[in-house]
């Protein structure tokens, strides 16, 4: 079956409008192109329907996570209780997905997500936008709630998680701020220019010792089997040496790869306060102070903000640390949309560099992530977001 390509730009008018337009590209026949369409919202209440699908998806909802062995692995199929809260999560999630799906309908975009939700599975969906940085991951077109009563549940038919976008679709993003697009030409080339580095960045006290799967040690291993024999990583795990990376002016990493805790203080709020801490005892970093240092990332690296709440910029919010990175010529990022249980965190984000360093595209690896997890029940990995070009891979690998 022939594979679609599809950009949806959803941007700000000058007068505060939301704005949304759809080029779909067929392999195998002419164009699709949405009528453009001014949106019967405002920022405001896309911000409160973004921060209702973080309320969904509560830390407690997940901590199951933080009590199994391989973070990655499915349940058990004779734990039953595990197997219901899995399922519960994942329900939760479709749950969430109708509703952003419906939402964005009735707003105006019903005609453009019909068309994109036609696309056939493995096409591709790239948001430009400046505004949405909504978790498109999850929509589900097919009426479900996970809050219906169970007596009514067993008469319909039950959810399909292989109908949820990310599951079906790869997808990225792409940042428009003030600066226009970015010399995607430019940043590709100095990406490609050398050897691949990945600089991990570790908050050393995101452990316990009660944890079955340990993060950090992970981390290490990660770094010992995959980076240390050919020199292509590193290691930073004090506060100092992990603002050395974010600070340096000669820095070469390909990918800045950052696990630490995050901190929103109202979400998707206008006065909302963003944070990354690399020690429980240090000076939290905000994109405030991050951006006055000028400093030029040479190789165009993929910043990976694996923490809890920083990953997602909020719709209100311009000073995020999404628009500072790439003013330092980073490429883009990846993060999160909801908080992450730490070993599921330190679980995928191993498992997706291991496939960048293979040379693996970061959207190819990303989406095959997404689809080994759901198939296992869960709904995880559909709540990071890439957002850079899907066909980033790891410069000359050759059997790393």
């Amino acid at each position: 079956m022939s594979k679609d390509h599809a950009t949806l730009t959803f941007t700000t008018t000058p007068g505060g409008a939301l704005f949304a337009h759809c080029i779909i590209r067929h392999s195998d026949g002419p164009d699709d192109v949405s009528a453009p369409v001014v949106l019967a919202t405002d920022r405001a209440m896309l911000a409160n329907e973004i921060s209702q699908v973080k309320n969904a998806m509560p830390p407690e909802s997940t901590t199951i996570w933080i009590a199994l062995p391989d973070p990655l692995a499915g349940p058990d199929p004779d734990d039953e209780d595990v197997k219901a809260q899995f399922r519960e999560c994942m329900e939760n999630t479709i749950g969430e997905g109708y509703r952003l799906y419906d939402f964005l309908s009735r707003v105006g975009l019903g005609a453009i997500l019909k068309d994109l939700d036609g696309m056939p599975e493995g096409s591709k969906l790239t948001i430009n936008t400046d505004c949405a940085f909504l978790p498109w991951e999850i929509l589900y077109s097919r009426p479900y709630s996970a809050k219906l009563p169970a007596a009514v549940k067993a008469t319909e038919p039950p959810p399909d998680p292989t109908r949820l976008w990310g599951y079906r679709f790869m997808i990225n993003y792409n940042l428009l701020d003030q600066n226009g697009t970015p010399d995607w030409a430019a940043l590709m080339a100095a990406h490609k220019n050398g050897q691949p580095f990945i600089s991990l960045n570790l908050n050393a006290s995101i452990s316990n010792p009660a944890w079955p799967y340990q993060p950090i040690d992970r981390h290490r291993d990660f770094y010992t089997q995959h980076l240390s024999e050919k020199k292509v990583g590193g290691v930073y795990d004090s506060a100092t040496d992990i603002e050395g990376q974010l600070y340096s002016k000669k820095q070469e990493a390909t990918v800045l790869y950052l696990y630490c805790h995050g901190r929103n203080s109202v979400p998707f709020a206008v006065n909302n306060s963003e944070a990354l801490e690399f020690d429980k005892n240090g000076q939290p970093i905000d994109p405030a102070t991050l951006g006055a240092y000028e400093n030029v990332y040479t190789r165009a690296p993929v910043v990976f903000l694996n923490s809890c709440t920083s990953g997602q910029p909020s719709p209100l919010s311009f000073s995020s640390f999404h628009a500072v990175f790439r003013r330092k010529q980073a490429m883009g990022i990846i993060g999160t949309s909801i908080e992450m249980p730490s070993t599921f965190g330190a679980a995928f984000g191993c498992s997706l560099l291991a496939e960048y360093i293979k040379g693996v595209p970061l959207g190819v690896a990303i989406y095959a992530l997404r689809r080994d997890l759901v198939d296992k029940g869960n709904p995880l990995g559909l709540f990071y977001s890439l957002q850079c070009p899907i066909e980033v891979t790891a410069p000359g690998v050759t059997n790393v």
